[in-house]
Formats: C-alpha cells, sequence, structure tokens
C-alpha cells in the first residue's frame, strides 16, 4: 500500500503506477479485484457472479451492481465501489489521466485523503477530483450504481420539444 505522505513527492510515472488503471474496455469482475488488492488486510472484496448478475461482498456485506449490459458498466463498477467502500475508504480520480482510453484512480482511507488536504491542499486538487458519482467516465451521461440503480433522472426538454 502506498505510504501517503509519499504521494506530493512522486513524478507523474510513479504516481499512475500507485493508482489503479481502468482501461475501457476492462471487466466488471477484475476492476473489483483491483481495488480488493489495494484494502487493508483485514477488508475483504470480492466480485461473485449468480447467474447472470454481478454482486459485490465487502467484508460480508452483498451489493448487487446494476450492469447495463453495456461499455458504461465500467463507470456503473466504478460508482459502486465508491459506495460499498464507504464510508472507511474513498476513491479519486487522477486528472492527469483524463483524455485517454485507460484511466487512473486512487483508493485510499478517507482518513489519508483527510490528511492529504490539510498538508498538501494545492497538490491534492491539481492531481486528484473526488469520484463523480454516476458519471460515466469512458463515454458521456450518466450510469446507475449501488444505492441508485433506476435510470438517471431525465433533463427537462425545453416546451418547443415534443420528440
Amino acid at each position: 500500500m502506498t505510504v501517503v505522505s509519499d504521494l506530493p513527492r512522486m513524478d507523474d510515472e510513479a504516481l499512475d503506477e500507485a493508482c489503479v488503471a481502468i482501461d475501457w474496455r476492462e471487466e466488471e469482475e477484475a476492476i473489483v479485484e483491483y481495488f480488493a488488492e489495494k484494502l487493508a488486510d483485514n477488508d475483504k472484496l470480492e466480485a461473485v457472479w449468480k447467474g447472470d448478475e454481478l454482486w459485490v461482498v465487502y467484508n460480508g456485506k452483498e451489493h448487487k451492481l446494476p450492469l447495463t449490459i453495456s461499455p458504461k458498466d465500467r463507470s456503473v463498477a466504478l460508482s459502486s465501489l465508491a459506495v460499498v467502500l464507504q464510508p472507511k475508504y474513498e476513491l479519486r480520480f487522477l486528472l492527469q489521466s483524463a483524455g485517454g482510453d485507460t484511466l487512473s484512480f486512487l483508493l485510499l482511507r478517507r482518513d489519508e485523503w483527510g490528511e492529504l488536504a490539510r498538508s498538501h491542499s494545492d497538490w491534492l486538487m491539481e492531481h486528484f477530483e473526488p469520484l463523480k458519482m454516476g458519471h460515466d467516465y469512458f463515454g458521456c451521461g450518466e450510469v446507475p450504481y449501488v444505492g441508485r440503480e433506476g435510470p438517471p433522472p431525465s433533463a427537462k426538454k425545453p416546451w418547443w420539444k415534443v420528440w
């Protein structure tokens, strides 16, 4: 596990390596496994298929991922993991990875993020942003996630658009 005090001293390559890199074609169960490797030894996270449903089990509690069976499911998995791992952990997006087909995310305990905010707030704002819940990081629009399984709220159409 990365020592939080080392993060601000890392160059871009080392910082990217400290994160979990997710390719736009990644399988959802693999995403769960990548983050499971970043947890403390006493925390357990795994992906379990039950028929055609993917469930995430965190410390014995099961959560069904609201998969859409589309490329948006990478973002469904990310937002869902962020919900499932709260309040102990927080997932943030590495800004330097934006625009590529492989994006990087860092998982730290919430108190570690707080420590970074107190000691290196400018550095933190330049490099990471909190995960935008329900945001499709590999496309556009919104996605469902654990706790918000239904379709995203639709924007109101202007009165002159009827289709």
